[in-house]
């Protein structure tokens, strides 16, 4: 049998058309992982564990750098091109190493995706460059989401099934939040707390936005709830802005903290939802740094002295205006 050490495509000389050629396979090559990442952020693939997703990802690049090469070859060669050729091309050292190289960067680009993932947008690259590693201040938006009648629900359901309710509101909320540029701090139980840097948060309403981002993703899968759990989820939401204090901590698990009493003032705020029977709350203080709009409608509520404050807090409804009757 014969054996295909390599396979010259383009002249040495022809350094215009190296460039050209390699440029056109490796835009291509990006393509094809930016369609396959867009691929598995689709739902089915959010319950996923990271081993599968990796192996899967890999084969998927496997074959298309088959594909990819395979196609190259045909194009360059057209004019005399043979299946003998194809033959030689994909046992050749050209194609090895491209496929080899393929590999390696896929799996790599996989693997930081999926860990930026766990940590959150932005985390990841802040715990690598060691940017809290020193204590900092930043004015942040905060945003506490914590479901209604989650006892009565949990009661209802059972302990598994309510977690696995959770985990589909959840994943229903990561287009909105993903679309606000939030970043979520952590999850309790069925709590999810994200923020924002304030710059980030008052830009065009994004924070108040996602909020009702959140709203219409899980009333538009309204039927799979009530098919799946017999309940319909709704979420009810505290915000407000202001210091607090960042850090790394951790040795064995590392991760990013907030410390500050803007933290324990979102948490009382949103615990007054029943109280006002209201599913949206926010703070004077966030209320006064948004931008005029017509889009939200603002009502002003209280001046409560929540717990562990010193001084009363303005509290604030906020609904879509177009949600008003009149």
């Amino acid at each position: 049998m014969d054996e295909f050490e390599s396979v010259v495509l383009i002249k040495e000389s022809n350094g215009l058309e190296r460039v050209l050629i390699y440029g056109g396979v490796g835009f291509f090559l990006g393509l094809l992982y930016a369609l396959t990442d867009g691929l598995f952020e689709r739902r089915f693939f959010a319950r996923q564990s990271y081993g599968r997703l990796l192996l899967t990802k890999i084969v998927l690049y496997f074959l298309m750098m088959k594909v990819l090469f395979i196609g190259m070859v045909i194009y360059l060669k057209w004019s005399d091109w043979e299946w003998n050729m194809i033959i030689g091309a994909i046992r050749s050292t050209n194609y090895w190493v491209c496929l080899s190289y393929a590999l390696i960067v896929g799996a790599v680009f996989t693997f930081v995706r999926q860990m930026s993932q766990k940590f959150g947008p932005g985390v990841l690259w802040n715990l690598v460059r060691g940017k809290y590693r020193t204590p900092r201040e930043e004015e942040r938006v905060f945003m506490f989401l914590d479901l209604q009648s989650s006892t009565t629900i949990a009661d209802q359901l059972g302990h598994v099934r309510f977690s696995q309710l959770i985990q589909d509101c959840f994943i229903d909320m990561t287009d909105a939040l993903r679309r606000s540029g939030a970043e979520v701090y952590q999850y309790v139980g069925d709590e999810i707390v994200v923020s924002w840097p304030s710059e980030k948060g008052f830009r065009d309403g994004v924070a108040v936005r996602c909020f009702f981002d959140i709203q219409s993703y899980l009333k538009e899968r309204m039927g799979y709830y009530d098919s799946s759990y017999g309940v319909q989820p709704i979420f009810k939401a505290g915000m407000h802005v202001g210091w607090v204090t960042v850090a790394e901590v951790g040795v064995l698990k590392r991760e990013i903290s907030y410390h500050g009493d803007t933290l324990n003032t979102t948490a009382r705020i949103e615990g007054c939802c029943n109280q006002f029977e209201r599913n949206f709350l926010a703070s004077g203080a966030f209320v006064e740094a948004l931008e005029p709009t017509t889009e939200f409608h603002i009502e002003e509520l209280s001046e409560e002295l929540l717990r562990g404050k010193k001084e009363a807090v303005k509290i604030f409804g906020i609904t879509l205006a177009a949600a008003i009757p009149g």
